[in-house]
């Protein structure tokens, strides 16, 4: 069959509801790459977090964290793109927080309280604020979409549904120049591979730049609205083994040379 380069979300999409990744999700990803494809997770989460949950599924290729800021080379254990959030748009973004709590992240570590008038600050990649307020969080998104350098890369899916309310409203910042979608196609040229080998599976918001820069676009059965909307194809929720289900057809031959039929 053919050789793909295929590009994973992992939370909503690899991971059940229950964070966990099923056997039969792990078996297929197993043949799949022993098929000549090469999988690749895309998270939002920050490298160290993932860095054990990887290894658990024996990948040992790239891994795109913090929402596209980060690219770390699993097999040679370095990391070889990272994108940070400027001194000054730190130093703003730390300004306009007040009492919501945050996670500031880089490559190698997490910080909880930094001193924003420090005369050197830590290099931070992305920054996670949360609020058990949905008003602070959205006049944050207010104040913060206006700034030239930083977007906001993902946020709480309720959001934008008023039918359920979490125990928290949250928001990532990354630098501009940093997405999903922009790290994909970046490895995907570093590898030589041509857009339309690639394929990218996810649910959430920080995957529209992921769908697209790829070839082929599958949603899960409980991605957002947005995502659906622009997808190829759309495969069962995270929780019926969605993954599984999309693999499976890829192993037996379905992609473009089917996709009309």
């Amino acid at each position: 069959m053919s050789n793909y380069l295929i590009f994973i979300d992992l939370d909503g999409t690899l991971r059940n509801s229950s964070r966990q990744i099923s056997t039969q999700t792990k078996e297929i990803l197993k043949k799949t790459i022993d098929k000549n494809n090469r999988i690749i997770i895309t998270s939002g989460r920050d490298l160290m977090y993932l860095k054990p949950i990887i290894k658990s599924l024996n990948i040992k290729d790239y891994l795109i964290a913090s929402d596209g800021a980060v690219i770390y080379n699993l097999k040679e254990e370095k990391i070889i793109k990272e994108i940070f959030i400027s001194e000054e748009d730190l130093k703003l973004i730390l300004s306009k927080i007040g009492k919501s709590t945050y996670t500031a992240t880089n490559s190698e570590k997490s910080y909880y309280n930094i001193n924003k008038n420090s005369e050197e600050l830590p290099k931070i990649s992305k920054i996670t604020i949360k609020d058990k307020n949905k008003k602070t969080i959205l006049k944050l998104i207010d104040i913060l979409k206006k700034q030239e350098n930083i977007h906001i890369s993902n946020y709480s899916r309720y959001l934008i549904d008023n039918k359920n309310k979490p125990t928290f409203y949250y928001i990532d910042i990354i630098n501009k120049k940093a997405s999903k979608g922009s790290s994909a196609e970046y490895l995907y040229k570093l590898l030589k591979y041509e857009k339309n080998k690639t394929i990218a599976l996810g649910d959430s918001i920080n995957d529209i730049s992921l769908f697209q820069k790829v070839g082929y676009k599958v949603a899960m059965g409980n991605a957002i609205l947005k995502l659906k909307e622009i997808s190829d194809e759309i495969t069962l929720t995270n929780n019926e083994n969605g993954v599984k289900a999309y693999l499976e057809k890829l192993l037996k031959g379905w992609y473009y040379e089917n996709r009309n039929n």
